[in-house]
């Protein structure tokens, strides 16, 4: 997980994103360096699996560490409920 992150600046993640319309995304998942990267992609390739299996595709994310300009976090922050409620889980 930690090296499809990067560190700072998001290792060129967010040129590996898509757009996709409001309510398009299946789940919004917040990173947090603090958690276990282990469990915490086990947890999360678990769930992917589950998702694929059950709507024959694979899931979109939107994932904070991606989809925010990590070199202006705080001009994003106020959308944050928003992003979240553009999210299926």
């Amino acid at each position: 997980l930690a090296s499809a992150l990067g560190s700072e600046g998001g290792g060129g993640l967010a040129a590996r994103t898509q757009p996709c319309s409001l309510g398009a995304c299946d789940a919004f998942l917040s990173h947090s360096w603090h958690d276990p990267e282990a469990p915490k992609w086990a947890a999360l390739c678990s769930w992917a699996r589950r998702f694929e299996a059950e709507e024959g595709r694979p899931p979109t994310l939107w994932l904070d560490r991606a989809c925010i300009d990590q070199s202006r976090i705080a001009d994003s922050l106020p959308c944050l409920p928003v992003f979240v409620a553009g999210g299926e889980t």
